[in-house]
């Protein structure tokens, strides 16, 4: 397995068997294993020891090694033999610290998650999935994925916003879940944003097609390219608006782009992208809409100046709070 070259990802896997990795740590172990098929195979190896009833069984030290050993048997160990054992110790060592909390986890929960969530102010985040499907994530979002995630077992779970690209499967759905409805398909583009303060989802197909179904299992409708559902809880609905495909999903490149927006909807995307409260004094600048683009490289000031100018509005800053008024 000539492949596997850095030497972090022993640690890595020591956290991942041990269910003591974070976020971040996971991301970079995700990354690593898509670099090769000699990932690929050894990380499912770690993962069926991780998951598998069997693995409670694994409750003396003698036997622990004797799995991780003949996990890694493959493995050319000349590189980093300490290192290498090191890990190996330890992962032994973790796994029984933790197999009692693990036989209790196990034993609550039918399904276990790899999550991805990222802070307001991050960056978009670009993931690509084992069947070749590819999701751009949104700051402030939230991405759970199955650790069981396969051909054949091919959903999410999404809290926020996310453009998804789908690798087409004849034979396998891709569902998309949110907490209010979820969105299946066998391989399209489409963009989804679920807001939990809102209580409302929208789903905005840019190509192929996609069935909306209810949390029930009831299909709701099929979208068509450049049509955008939203599901709003408060009243049980749902609207349909057709919409340019070009701006609804162009933000996975950096950039905010405002097609006959409201006010109030370009301060609520600012206040996500900025991590920063947005107050609006004056309720009749709330509905006026507004055409506008915005490049990454523009910080807040710049794009407050530019509304500024091609709206009635007077700013102001006060730590992080703005406050926006009527010229």
């Amino acid at each position: 397995m000539n492949n596997i070259k850095k030497d972090y990802e022993y640690e890595l896997l020591a956290k991942y068997i041990t269910n003591t990795i974070s976020s971040e740590e996971m991301y970079k172990l995700l990354h690593w294993r898509l670099l090769s098929a000699d990932n690929e195979a050894l990380f499912k190896h770690y993962h069926h020891l991780r998951i598998s009833a069997s693995f409670i069984e694994y409750n003396e030290p003698e036997k622990i090694e004797s799995a991780l050993n003949q996990i890694n048997q493959n493995i050319d160990k000349s590189n980093h033999p300490r290192r290498f054992t090191y890990y190996l110790s330890a992962a032994a060592v973790l796994i029984i610290l933790v197999c009692t909390s693990l036989f209790l986890n196990f034993r609550n929960q039918s399904e276990a998650y790899i999550t991805i969530r990222l802070a307001n102010n991050e960056q978009v985040r670009k993931l690509e999935l084992t069947d070749g499907s590819v999701i751009w994530l949104r700051g402030g979002s939230m991405l759970k994925i199955p650790e069981s995630f396969d051909r054949m077992n091919r959903y999410v779970h999404l809290n926020g916003e996310a453009f998804f690209d789908i690798a087409k499967d004849s034979l396998s759905v891709f569902k998309v879940n949110t907490d209010h409805l979820i969105v299946e398909v066998k391989g399209t583009t489409f963009n989804v944003t679920t807001n939990t303060d809102r209580e409302s989802s929208d789903v905005t197909l840019v190509s192929g097609s996609v069935d909306i179904r209810s949390l029930s299992d009831k299909n709701l409708l099929t979208l068509n390219p450049g049509e955008k559902i939203t599901y709003t809880k408060s009243d049980n609905s749902l609207s349909l608006d057709y919409v340019d495909v070009n701006t609804c999903s162009v933000w996975r490149f950096e950039q905010l782009i405002f097609d006959n927006n409201t006010l109030s909807e370009i301060m609520e995307q600012l206040r996500g992208k900025f991590n920063i409260k947005v107050h609006l004094n004056t309720p009749g600048l709330k509905d006026k809409k507004y055409r506008c683009v915005f490049n990454s490289e523009e910080d807040l000031i710049e794009i407050l100046n530019i509304l500024s100018f091609i709206a009635p509005i007077h700013y102001e800053i006060k730590t992080d709070e703005i406050f926006i008024t009527e010229k």
